[in-house]
């Protein structure tokens, strides 16, 4: 006799933190699917006519972990592992009509996955109908979730990644202001041996101006390489790592700093701007921030590359 099962309530995050979060839509959606395929899955074990109910219960357990991601940990990446999972122990309560149609379906469905899944998805469902069986289908939709995993895993942290950036910059942008304002009302509180010049080569306000800058270069290099990115790249993930990340915003503060002290110091001829004033300089650590985030990205990606 087929019950249908009680709705579950489980919200994202509340508050202003709930505007902040990245997955709340996919938090919306997996929810939606899940009490979906709970309705689904208590009707295919009312009409099932296997003995074998095991399939049933790992269905079970699989839901049982997709609330538990849902409701305690916040994780939608894992939610929706797992409620892959149970759609794919379900298949076992299929008959030998259905089986041909998710099969159908599977086929429609493969061209569109960019990768040699593909190819193992037709090897695996090039059979006649009457041969199809439950373990076919079942490893044919493995390849299909776990590529769909792979496409939503690179979204979700491509957008981590870009909110780690936004963050740095602003929190560089928030400490910049009061430090210029500060040193610019006290204009003696520099280390540079002309005290007496209007905005010092090497003072306090200048220096933080500079390190700003190249902090800004570097980040805006690591996030056009993010958003250039496509579903197809793929991203190592000791680029993708929050603490490379930051790290490579730093290296780049550090390296427009370097690039400022050769600008001052003429060692590379390099022409920006007003000739010594300070918009010249500021460029200079924007572009060096710039080039030096692009230099370690690539690196990094090279390495990666030898290692896989």
């Amino acid at each position: 006799m087929y019950k249908q099962p009680k709705p579950l309530d489980m919200p994202p995050p509340k508050g202003f933190w709930r505007w902040l979060w990245p997955q709340k839509s996919d938090h919306d959606r997996l929810q939606r699917e899940f009490d979906s395929f709970r309705i689904e899955l208590a009707l295919l074990e009312a009409r099932t006519t296997q003995s074998d109910p095991s399939w049933a219960e790992a269905a079970h357990d699989q839901l049982n972990k997709v609330e538990c991601y849902l409701r305690k940990h916040k994780d939608v990446e894992g939610g929706w592992v797992c409620l892959h999972a149970a759609r794919r122990h379900a298949v076992h309560a299929l008959d030998p009509q259905e089986l041909a149609m998710s099969a159908s379906m599977l086929r429609a469905e493969a061209p569109k996955l960019a990768s040699w899944r593909s190819d193992e998805i037709k090897k695996l469902l090039s059979v006649d109908d009457e041969l199809l069986t439950a373990t076919r289908i079942i490893n044919a939709m493995a390849l299909r979730d776990e590529y769909s995993s792979n496409q939503y895993h690179k979204i979700w942290l491509m957008g981590n990644q870009l909110a780690i950036l936004l963050l740095t910059c602003g929190l560089g942008l928030i400490l910049l202001a009061p430090l210029v304002t500060f040193f610019s009302l006290h204009p003696e509180g520099t280390i540079s041996p002309q005290p007496e010049a209007t905005i010092a080569l090497w003072g306090y306000q200048m220096v933080t101006a500079v390190l700003f800058f190249g902090l800004l270069g570097a980040g805006f290099s690591a996030a056009l390489s993010l958003i250039n990115a496509t579903g197809a790249t793929r991203i190592p993930e000791r680029v993708a790592n929050r603490f490379v990340t930051i790290a490579r915003a730093l290296f780049g503060a550090g390296v427009g700093l370097a690039g400022y002290a050769f600008y001052q110091s003429k060692v590379l001829n390099i022409h920006v701007g007003q000739e010594g004033g300070p918009a010249g300089a500021l460029a200079v650590a924007f572009l060096f921030g710039f080039a030096g985030e692009r230099l370690i990205a690539s690196v990094l990606g090279s390495l990666g590359a030898n290692k896989s």
